[in-house]
Protein backbone atom coordinates (compact mmCIF):
# COMPACT_ATOMS: atom_id res chain seq x y z
CA UNK A 1 0.00 0.00 0.00
CA UNK A 2 1.29 3.58 -0.81
CA UNK A 3 0.48 6.25 1.80
CA UNK A 4 1.19 10.15 0.71
CA UNK A 5 1.98 11.97 3.77
CA UNK A 6 2.74 15.18 1.81
CA UNK A 7 -1.06 16.11 1.36
CA UNK A 8 -2.78 19.29 1.10
CA UNK A 9 -3.71 20.55 4.80
CA UNK A 10 -7.56 20.41 5.53
CA UNK A 11 -10.02 23.16 5.02
CA UNK A 12 -11.76 22.01 8.32
CA UNK A 13 -9.46 19.88 9.84
CA UNK A 14 -13.05 18.70 12.47
CA UNK A 15 -14.20 16.60 9.22
CA UNK A 16 -11.16 14.13 8.37
CA UNK A 17 -9.30 13.33 5.50
CA UNK A 18 -11.86 11.50 4.01
CA UNK A 19 -14.69 13.73 4.17
CA UNK A 20 -12.83 16.18 2.22
CA UNK A 21 -11.67 13.39 -0.80
CA UNK A 22 -15.31 12.80 -0.90
CA UNK A 23 -16.00 16.29 -1.33
CA UNK A 24 -13.66 16.51 -4.14
CA UNK A 25 -15.16 13.28 -5.96
CA UNK A 26 -18.46 15.48 -5.97
CA UNK A 27 -16.66 17.69 -8.60
CA UNK A 28 -16.05 14.74 -10.61
CA UNK A 29 -19.33 13.40 -10.66
CA UNK A 30 -21.08 14.50 -14.29
CA UNK A 31 -24.05 14.25 -13.82
CA UNK A 32 -25.99 16.31 -11.69
CA UNK A 33 -28.89 14.56 -9.83
CA UNK A 34 -26.07 11.92 -9.41
CA UNK A 35 -24.19 14.28 -8.03
CA UNK A 36 -26.86 15.77 -5.52
CA UNK A 37 -27.42 12.47 -4.20
CA UNK A 38 -23.64 11.84 -3.18
CA UNK A 39 -23.96 15.21 -1.54
CA UNK A 40 -26.96 14.53 0.32
CA UNK A 41 -25.01 11.65 1.79
CA UNK A 42 -21.83 13.48 2.35
CA UNK A 43 -23.79 15.75 4.31
CA UNK A 44 -25.25 12.84 6.24
CA UNK A 45 -21.79 11.87 7.05
CA UNK A 46 -20.69 15.01 8.77
CA UNK A 47 -24.04 15.50 10.84
CA UNK A 48 -22.75 11.91 12.30
CA UNK A 49 -20.57 14.25 14.93
CA UNK A 50 -23.64 15.48 16.28
CA UNK A 51 -26.40 13.80 14.87
CA UNK A 52 -28.68 15.33 18.11
CA UNK A 53 -28.36 18.18 15.85
CA UNK A 54 -29.38 16.57 12.63
CA UNK A 55 -32.94 17.89 12.90
CA UNK A 56 -31.86 21.58 13.43
CA UNK A 57 -32.39 23.74 9.71
CA UNK A 58 -29.99 26.10 10.66
CA UNK A 59 -27.23 23.04 12.21
CA UNK A 60 -28.23 21.35 8.43
CA UNK A 61 -27.41 24.81 6.45
CA UNK A 62 -24.05 24.84 8.51
CA UNK A 63 -23.05 21.52 6.83
CA UNK A 64 -24.34 22.58 3.58
CA UNK A 65 -22.14 25.83 3.96
CA UNK A 66 -19.06 23.51 4.99
CA UNK A 67 -19.71 21.35 2.05
CA UNK A 68 -19.47 24.18 -1.11
CA UNK A 69 -16.44 26.08 1.05
CA UNK A 70 -14.75 22.66 1.25
CA UNK A 71 -15.52 22.41 -2.62
CA UNK A 72 -14.10 25.31 -3.19
CA UNK A 73 -17.57 27.23 -3.81
CA UNK A 74 -17.57 25.10 -6.97
CA UNK A 75 -20.03 22.21 -6.56
CA UNK A 76 -23.47 22.58 -8.24
CA UNK A 77 -26.05 20.39 -6.91
CA UNK A 78 -29.81 20.78 -6.42
CA UNK A 79 -30.31 21.10 -2.04
CA UNK A 80 -33.18 23.04 -0.02
CA UNK A 81 -30.30 25.17 1.51
CA UNK A 82 -29.04 27.78 -0.29
CA UNK A 83 -25.50 27.85 -1.72
CA UNK A 84 -23.73 30.34 0.51
CA UNK A 85 -21.67 33.43 -1.66
CA UNK A 86 -18.39 33.26 -2.37
CA UNK A 87 -16.57 36.05 -0.53
CA UNK A 88 -15.11 38.81 -2.21
CA UNK A 89 -11.11 38.17 -2.71
CA UNK A 90 -11.68 34.32 -1.11
CA UNK A 91 -8.56 32.12 -0.97
CA UNK A 92 -8.19 28.64 0.12
CA UNK A 93 -6.02 29.06 2.62
CA UNK A 94 -7.24 25.99 5.26
CA UNK A 95 -6.12 25.63 8.65
CA UNK A 96 -3.11 23.26 9.69
CA UNK A 97 -4.60 19.72 9.77
CA UNK A 98 -5.12 18.11 13.59
CA UNK A 99 -4.64 14.40 14.02
CA UNK A 100 -6.35 12.37 16.62
CA UNK A 101 -4.61 10.55 19.35
CA UNK A 102 -5.48 6.96 18.43
CA UNK A 103 -4.90 6.65 14.62
CA UNK A 104 -7.39 4.73 12.78
CA UNK A 105 -7.13 1.15 12.35
CA UNK A 106 -6.95 1.19 8.33
CA UNK A 107 -5.22 4.24 7.44
CA UNK A 108 -6.98 4.55 3.77
CA UNK A 109 -10.49 4.81 5.37
CA UNK A 110 -9.56 7.56 8.31
CA UNK A 111 -10.95 7.91 11.76
CA UNK A 112 -13.85 10.11 11.35
CA UNK A 113 -15.12 7.06 8.65
CA UNK A 114 -14.73 4.18 11.43
CA UNK A 115 -16.65 6.44 13.70
CA UNK A 116 -19.32 6.77 10.96
CA UNK A 117 -18.75 2.77 10.95
CA UNK A 118 -19.55 2.78 14.42
CA UNK A 119 -21.83 4.73 15.46
CA UNK A 120 -24.44 3.61 12.32
CA UNK A 121 -23.53 -0.15 13.89
CA UNK A 122 -25.17 1.19 17.07
CA UNK A 123 -28.50 2.41 15.53
CA UNK A 124 -31.64 0.90 15.36
CA UNK A 125 -32.64 -2.03 12.38
CA UNK A 126 -34.40 -0.07 9.49
CA UNK A 127 -34.12 2.06 6.38
CA UNK A 128 -32.20 5.20 7.79
CA UNK A 129 -29.98 2.64 9.18
CA UNK A 130 -29.15 0.67 5.85
CA UNK A 131 -29.21 3.94 3.93
CA UNK A 132 -26.45 5.09 6.07
CA UNK A 133 -24.64 2.08 5.48
CA UNK A 134 -24.92 1.92 2.16
CA UNK A 135 -22.98 5.32 1.86
CA UNK A 136 -20.41 4.30 4.11
CA UNK A 137 -19.65 1.18 2.44
CA UNK A 138 -19.72 3.52 -1.15
CA UNK A 139 -16.90 5.70 0.69
CA UNK A 140 -14.97 3.06 1.89
CA UNK A 141 -14.69 1.84 -2.12
CA UNK A 142 -13.40 5.38 -2.71
CA UNK A 143 -11.58 5.86 0.11
CA UNK A 144 -9.84 2.75 -0.80
CA UNK A 145 -9.67 3.49 -4.58
CA UNK A 146 -7.40 6.61 -3.70
CA UNK A 147 -4.98 5.07 -1.70
CA UNK A 148 -4.40 2.68 -3.39
CA UNK A 149 -4.01 1.50 -6.72
CA UNK A 150 -5.38 -1.93 -7.07
CA UNK A 151 -8.76 -2.92 -7.80
CA UNK A 152 -11.18 -3.01 -4.83
CA UNK A 153 -12.30 -6.77 -3.83
CA UNK A 154 -15.51 -6.86 -2.60
CA UNK A 155 -14.79 -8.95 0.18
CA UNK A 156 -12.20 -6.99 1.70
CA UNK A 157 -14.49 -4.04 1.81
CA UNK A 158 -16.79 -6.40 3.24
CA UNK A 159 -14.52 -7.92 6.20
CA UNK A 160 -13.72 -4.71 7.03
CA UNK A 161 -16.48 -2.99 7.67
CA UNK A 162 -17.41 -6.61 9.51
CA UNK A 163 -14.35 -5.43 12.25
CA UNK A 164 -14.82 -1.86 12.22
CA UNK A 165 -17.90 -2.53 12.82
CA UNK A 166 -17.26 -4.49 15.67
CA UNK A 167 -19.26 -7.45 13.90
CA UNK A 168 -22.61 -5.45 14.18
CA UNK A 169 -22.77 -4.99 10.53
CA UNK A 170 -22.67 -7.94 8.01
CA UNK A 171 -23.65 -7.36 4.00
CA UNK A 172 -23.53 -10.21 1.56
CA UNK A 173 -22.69 -7.26 -1.35
CA UNK A 174 -21.09 -4.07 -1.72
CA UNK A 175 -23.95 -1.80 -3.31
CA UNK A 176 -22.96 0.80 -6.01
CA UNK A 177 -24.91 4.52 -4.56
CA UNK A 178 -22.77 6.13 -6.98
CA UNK A 179 -20.61 6.10 -9.41
CA UNK A 180 -16.94 6.11 -8.75
CA UNK A 181 -14.59 6.90 -11.85
CA UNK A 182 -11.33 4.77 -12.86
CA UNK A 183 -9.63 7.73 -14.46
CA UNK A 184 -8.22 6.42 -17.33
CA UNK A 185 -5.39 8.98 -17.23
CA UNK A 186 -3.01 6.95 -19.68
CA UNK A 187 -5.84 5.82 -22.62
CA UNK A 188 -7.20 9.51 -22.44
CA UNK A 189 -4.05 10.68 -23.26
CA UNK A 190 -2.79 8.41 -25.58
CA UNK A 191 -6.04 8.48 -28.05
CA UNK A 192 -5.66 12.48 -28.00
CA UNK A 193 -2.13 11.90 -29.36
CA UNK A 194 -3.89 9.30 -31.95
CA UNK A 195 -6.12 11.94 -33.60
CA UNK A 196 -3.68 14.76 -33.52
CA UNK A 197 -1.38 11.72 -35.78
CA UNK A 198 -4.57 11.15 -37.65
CA UNK A 199 -5.26 14.60 -38.41
CA UNK A 200 -1.38 15.52 -39.07
CA UNK A 201 -2.25 12.42 -41.91
CA UNK A 202 -5.25 14.27 -43.49
CA UNK A 203 -3.67 17.43 -43.94
CA UNK A 204 -1.01 15.97 -45.71
CA UNK A 205 -3.12 14.98 -48.55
Amino acid sequence: MNYNTHRDPLVFPEYGRNIQLMVDHLLTIPDKETRSIAAQQVVNLMAQQNPQYRNLPEYMQKLWDHLHIMAGYKLDVDSEYPKPEKPFGYRRNPKKPEYPGNPPKYRFYGKSLEKAIEKAAEMPEGEDRDQLINSLVSFMVLSYKIWNTEKVPDELIIKHLHELSHGKITISQVPEVFYVPERPVQKRTGSKKKKKKQNNKNKNY
